[in-house]
């Protein structure tokens, strides 16, 4: 997965109106905070608007909100939001074909796609367990609840080899 300036800016747009979450923003507003023109500013916004994340108001009170709780809103949703990413490892193995419509290790056993699966497998479920609310506590809370490699067992085999060594 890559991770582009789209879906970037587009979560720090979505976590400037979770901090403002007592009003309503202007697209200028959002823009001016996270130095982006008016224009890129109002396409992440209409993505989002689309994805159902934010609603918009018309007019000179108008502006824009969240559409649901800072809590109900997973990164994995922000992502699906603004760009389509793939998810199976079908539509992985299909990225590098080569000169086939398919990877020659497609049928079969790979162990690269087991990889490849598994590296988006875990990425999916923190991003989809990650919301607005947890980028909005104290900044090392959630950095170190999400840096931790435990869900992979690093962190059991490391403490077992110091144990012996």
């Amino acid at each position: 997965m890559k991770i582009g300036a789209m879906e970037e800016y587009g979560l720090r747009c979505l976590v400037q109106m979770a901090r403002h979450s007592d009003r309503q923003l202007g697209i200028a507003e959002i823009a001016k905070a996270e130095s982006l023109s008016l224009a890129y500013a109002g396409k992440l916004l209409s993505r989002l608007r689309q994805g159902g994340l934010v609603t918009s108001v018309r007019g000179v009170k108008g502006g824009y909100a969240l559409a649901l709780p800072v809590g109900r809103i997973s990164l994995a949703r922000v992502m699906e939001a603004l760009t389509p990413i793939p998810r199976t490892q079908k539509n992985i193995c299909r990225q590098f074909p080569g000169r086939r419509r398919e990877c020659v290790h497609f049928v079969g056993h790979c162990s690269i796609r087991t990889v490849w699966s598994a590296i988006y497998k875990n990425m999916w479920a923190l991003l989809a367990k990650t919301t607005l609310e947890d980028l909005l506590k104290e900044q090392e809370k959630p950095a170190l609840a999400l840096a931790d490699p435990a869900p992979w067992g690093y962190r059991k085999q490391r403490s077992k080899i110091h144990a012996v060594a």
